[in-house]
């Protein structure tokens, strides 16, 4: 239904919708790499510095304010409206990525993929949808993130609409917004420069034994390493070899080994260094680290910020949740 577009397919604004944003470029903060002019933007720096720590800190509680609460209520309304209006139906998907390695992503409002057409609707008050009808156009604060999700999903058009039911006049606005060509020329220009800036930040480097971290969930950037196995249980779990530092732990591994890919779940933004190993159903959160040959068992749990089996000197190990007895577990 949406082409050859790389679709998140979850409902925005959900954890899994939080997870998939977390450390990478997005819509809303690409008018921190590119100005509406086409220029480098001042706040690069600061841009990548907030997605570097975003990456290793995790999701955070987010402010709501009372317009967001505002859009998040009449939204689907606005959408609805919009379908009514141009007798069109729209595609709803949590996010579209720039590529496989899902270096950026940017959420529409709303797909017409038959029309090549997207989304961004807003649900302002009374006075800023009246300034809207008044100046015509794309707001210029949204300027950047329109023209983004153009190049991001190669359409021709995007629509800006702006929905505020309680101006009976004229409640529904909408302008058709075109590609910009010196934008496209910027953001071919500026975009690849900052994701390579924002790698080697993550000091992204390939090294055997890390699980990979939330931004590269399910992108192939590791394989099961046939000719490495062991048996636990009467199972056959096959090393897991991948390629970023940015480990995180999922579901169903043990000791790095893992039985199959659709075991692969994520549990935050843990690093794993080493040989650390993690059993049965222990979850690690945040940045909790685990180091060395470290292990926790059973149903402990490890979250915020603690370091576990962390080093006291050059080579020396030690282990969190260690067995007292064969078949005995102790939980963290």
């Amino acid at each position: 239904m949406t082409g050859d577009l790389i679709i998140l397919d979850c409902e925005q604004g959900t954890e899994e919708w939080l997870h998939a944003r977390l450390g990478i470029p997005t819509a809303t903060g690409i008018e921190n790499i590119v100005t509406p002019s086409g220029k480098k933007s001042s706040a690069w720096n600061s841009y990548l510095a907030e997605l570097v720590a975003e990456s290793i800190e995790g999701v955070k509680d987010g402010f709501k304010s009372s317009d967001m609460a505002r859009g998040n209520e009449l939204e689907p309304l606005a959408r609805m409206a919009y379908e009514f209006e141009t007798d069109t139906e729209v595609v709803q998907v949590g996010g579209v990525y720039l590529n496989a390695e899902k270096q950026l992503m940017v959420s529409p409002d709303g797909l017409i993929p038959n029309l090549k057409k997207g989304l961004e609707i807003k649900c302002p008050k009374m006075k800023t949808h009246i300034k809207y009808l008044l100046e015509g156009g794309v707001p210029n604060e949204y300027l950047i993130q329109v023209q983004s999700a153009l190049w991001v999903t190669g359409y021709e058009t995007w629509d800006f609409v702006s929905y505020c039911p309680e101006y009976q006049k004229q409640p529904l606005y909408i302008y058709t917004a075109e590609r910009d060509p010196v934008l496209m020329k910027a953001f071919d220009q500026y975009i690849p420069q900052f994701i390579k800036s924002l790698y080697a930040l993550k000091g992204v480097t390939a090294r055997k034994g890390f699980l990979i971290g939330s931004q590269y969930d399910n992108q192939k950037k590791y394989e099961l390493l046939q000719n490495d196995t062991i048996n636990h249980n009467g199972r056959t779990l096959y090393r897991i070899k991948a390629i970023t530092t940015f480990g995180t732990v999922f579901a169903g591994t043990l000791g790095g080994y893992i039985e199959k890919e659709s075991n692969l779940k994520h549990l935050g933004n843990a690093w794993v260094y080493d040989n650390a190993k993690v059993y049965g159903n222990a979850k690690v959160w945040s940045s909790a680290k685990v180091y060395d040959s470290a292990e926790v068992y059973g149903n402990a749990k490890v979250w915020a910020a603690p370091k576990c089996g962390q080093r006291r000197s050059v080579g020396q190990r030690r282990s969190v949740g260690q067995r007292r007895s064969v078949g005995q577990r102790q939980s963290v």
